[in-house]
């Protein structure tokens, strides 16, 4: 790549010249070539330490009576590099003769480079940053093998711990993978793991690995430390690993970056990758519609910090100001909003869309019918979210407005605006279909809160239907999962059809996502999360609960159905309105002040059937027709005043996270057991010949091995398929005469040097004269090495070799003798 020329006085302290001429000089960078010499090795750890990563080859212009040399081009590789060589030779250097003095050569020289860079309609001018970065990017795909489709992200400087030894290197996270690379003087570390593989992210502040970030999977523990900005590592770390725990539940790959962000400028922040610009920009749009509960594909463009006048009760309220392409929102900081972790003033929203639609306006004043005492705080998607406003939300929401409320609170109405027309194609289409999913929603029509008269005739028996079966022609990935018609059944009590239907799509797609699909990953993952809670909430309690096994059995049914399945639905209610308020932490609260309550009774049980006695008698007390309200609410007022402050959303979301990892890879491992055990069952290979592909020795068959060994075999080049039946061969060829090659550094106890002082036998010509040995010292290639009509003849003349045999005899051949 031709560069703008800049001067250089010292043309080789770290620089090997290639080639030269007399106007020109190719050269390579000391540590990237083949020599071993001790300038190279210090050149090459000077380079894997330093911030700044240069190019490895570059060709300076120079004349012979000048001391000043000019870097005319710089390339990651030696074959773009030549291009460029064989360029000036080809089109400049034949000029350069004409000239009768060397001022005018350089000047030639320099005026045609930048003449090249300006006009090229190709190239673009890139800062220093970003050449370091495609420098650095181009390093970590060579250095680890990585197809050019993986994108790397951001990488770091750091410390591994290899056993008690620290050692200084880069970190690299890319989209699929964390990788570690250090060189110092010679000795090299690399570590490469898959985000998909880890099952543990945390900071450890351990004695021995203190301040440091540990990473655990199946294969060990990984510790990395020394960070200039940890914290922020960590985060994107998570991310990361969100991303490919994500992808694992739904069975998808690649990641597409978001090619809107390349037109948006970006001030005032630092430089970046644009990936990590992306990710960054991905998270801040995530929290921003989940705080103000905006549609998932609306992207956060800024933010501002301001004051904000509001008319209810005539004061300034400071905060910040959220923009986006459809809505302007605001959220306050001050004390005591549970709606926004403390402030006095909630969050509000302003919809900046065409105002087409009576139902996204305003309307007449809301809180006047739900008590006649409170100020006008406005009606619909721009209503004001206030502490008061909230209070009244945990007493109960008036029938009346229940529906209505529901759909602004949880956003499921911008979801309805947006997509108008869509929910009548979508019942349309389902009906006049026939699936196993519509038959399965069918057998559980009538098991769906059968004790309601809406439920017992056939008008609320064919809206469930419509609603059900909508739903899995929109979402095909959950369809239906049991559970939905309970959830589903509570909604049509209190909203029209349409408005139930985007009631469930929210659900299932952004309170409680994962929850209902084939295996319930998010209610799962919650699972993990109450029993994290509650160890460290009620940790007697949780001892108790845990030793009788009853932590699974209790999450389970009451956060799928949101309790309407343990307690009347005029009790469940309750719950579900500060739930489309406040989201998936009142689910928490409440399970914890449940368990809280009926402490002591749990903590008598000595059996597991004893304690879902207790349990179930408490839940059966709600249902009281003479304090109904009263016992629920104070439920309900009970949750937010023991675990309101400590039970957080930001706690829930980092607690899932975590669990998520454990989860996922607990499905994962369980879905390679059921392949080995179908795998047996064909009688083709026996158990010990499938353990050959545990590479790990976890028991467990290596999936992506067999993957790669299939695809290898049947759609590969004729060249890798040669490589792989020779490979396959020399379980048959035994001990072939071949001197390995050793990338590391030998110790002078080795087995290695041993072998080498072992007397040879002489070798002897047709002519029985004895012939040195000659065997070159820098040989770079040590692989086996066959032609291909003595590799297809010895294959040809063999039988069918069986493995394990042939396997323990290598593992029980003389080491001394093999390497020798």
């Amino acid at each position: 790549m031709w560069v703008k020329p800049q001067e250089v006085i010292v043309k080789s302290a770290l620089w090997d010249t290639d080639e030269t001429s007399l106007y020109f000089v190719l050269q390579r960078r000391k540590g990237h070539g083949k020599s071993k010499s001790l300038s190279s090795l210090l050149v090459g750890t000077f380079d894997s330490i330093r911030d700044s990563k240069p190019a490895p080859f570059r060709i300076l212009h120079q004349t012979p009576n000048s001391e000043i040399y000019y870097v005319i081009a710089t390339a990651l590789t030696e074959q773009e590099i030549k291009q460029d060589w064989v360029w000036l030779f080809e089109n400049v250097s034949p000029t350069l003769h004409s000239f009768d003095k060397e001022e005018e050569v350089t000047e030639f020289v320099l005026c045609k480079i930048n003449s090249v860079i300006a006009t090229a309609q190709d190239i673009f001018t890139e800062d220093e940053d970003t050449i370091t970065y495609n420098n650095v990017d181009y390093e970590f795909h060579q250095r680890f093998n990585l197809p050019k489709d993986e994108k790397l992200v951001c990488y770091y400087s750091c410390s591994y711990w290899k056993g008690r030894m620290l050692r200084q290197g880069w970190m690299y996270l890319s989209v699929h993978y964390m990788c570690f690379y250090s060189y110092i003087f010679g000795r090299k570390v690399d570590v490469k793991l898959r985000w998909a593989d880890v099952t543990d992210l945390s900071i450890s502040n351990s004695l021995l690995f203190a301040d440091s970030i540990k990473i655990v999977t199946r294969d060990g523990e990984h510790y990395f430390t020394m960070f200039a900005k940890k914290y922020e590592v960590f985060a994107l770390m998570q991310q990361l690993a969100n991303i490919a725990m994500k992808q694992l539940i739904d069975d998808k790959s690649g990641f597409n970056i978001d090619k809107d962000l390349l037109t948006k400028l970006s001030k005032n922040v630092p430089k970046k990758s644009f990936l990590k610009r992306d990710l960054d920009a991905r998270k801040q749009s995530s929290l921003y519609t989940l705080r103000f509960r905006l549609p998932q594909n609306e992207k956060l463009d800024g933010t501002e910090e301001c004051t904000l006048w509001t008319p209810y009760n005539k004061k300034h309220a400071s905060g910040r100001l959220y923009l986006s392409q459809n809505f302007i929102c605001f959220d306050s900081r001050g004390e005591g909003n549970p709606n926004s972790g403390g402030s006095e003033d909630g969050g509000t929203l302003v919809d900046t869309t065409t105002a087409a639609d009576d139902t996204v306006q305003d309307s007449p004043d809301l809180n006047n019918q739900a008590d006649p005492g409170e100020e006008n705080v406005g009606r619909g998607v721009s209503m004001y979210r206030t502490t008061e406003g909230s209070e009244l939300v945990v007493k109960g929401i008036p029938e009346s407005l229940r529906g209505e409320l529901w759909s602004v609170f949880s956003g499921s109405i911008l979801q309805k605006v947006q997509n108008k027309g869509l929910y009548q194609e979508l019942v349309n289409e389902a009906l006049a279909s026939k699936s196993q999913t519509n038959d399965e929603i069918e057998r559980d029509l009538h098991r769906s809160m059968p004790e309601h008269p809406a439920f017992q005739n056939d008008v609320g028996i064919s809206a469930l239907r419509r609603v059900l079966c909508a739903y899995a022609r929109k979402n095909p990935a959950i369809g239906y999962c049991q559970g939905m018609n309970i959830v589903a059944s509570a909604l049509l009590i209190y909203c029209p059809e349409e408005q139930a239907f985007w009631l469930l799509a929210t659900i299932c797609e952004t309170l409680l996502p994962d929850y209902y699909n084939t295996r319930v990953v998010g209610a799962l993952v919650d699972q993990g999360v109450l029993e994290e809670l509650t160890k460290s909430q009620l940790p007697e309690l949780h001892a108790k609960l845990d030793e009788l096994g009853m932590m699974k059995m209790i999450s389970l049914s009451w956060f799928l159905t949101l309790f309407i399945s343990v307690m009347p639905y005029e009790c469940a209610v309750n719950i579900m309105d500060c739930f489309f308020n406040e989201g998936a932490k009142v689910i928490f609260q409440v399970t914890l002040t449940i368990l809280d309550i009926n402490k002591e009774n749990l903590l008598k049980s000595t059996e597991d059937g004893h304690a879902t006695q207790v349990l179930t008698k408490y839940l059966d007390g709600i249902y009281n027709d003479e304090a109904t309200v009263t016992r629920i609410q104070d439920l309900v007022y009970q949750s937010y005043r023991r675990f309101g402050t400590s039970v957080s959303s930001e706690t829930i979301e980092h607690l899932r996270l975590k669990q998520r990892l454990r989860v996922v890879r607990q499905l994962e491992d369980s879905l390679e057991k059921n392949t080995l055990r179908a795998l047996q069952q064909d009688n083709l290979l026996s158990p010990n010949e499938l353990q050959l592909m545990d590479h790990d020795d976890d028991g467990l068959v290596s999936a992506r091995g067999l993957s790669l060994a299939l695809g290898v075999s049947a759609r590969a080049d004729a060249q890798w398929r040669l490589r792989l039946l020779f490979w396959t061969l020399l379980l048959q060829l035994g001990e072939l005469n071949v001197r390995p090659r050793l990338d590391r550094e030998v110790s002078q106890d080795s087995l290695f040097l041993a072998a080498a002082a072992q007397p040879h036998p002489p070798q002897l010509d047709p002519n029985g004269n004895t012939v040195e040995e000659n065997i070159p010292q820098d040989e770079e290639d040590g692989e086996w090495s066959i032609t291909l009509e003595q590799f297809l003849a010895t294959m040809l003349a063999q039988p069918a070799t069986s493995l394990l045999p042939q396997l323990e005899a290598l593992r029980q051949r003389d080491r001394l003798h093999s390497v020798s």
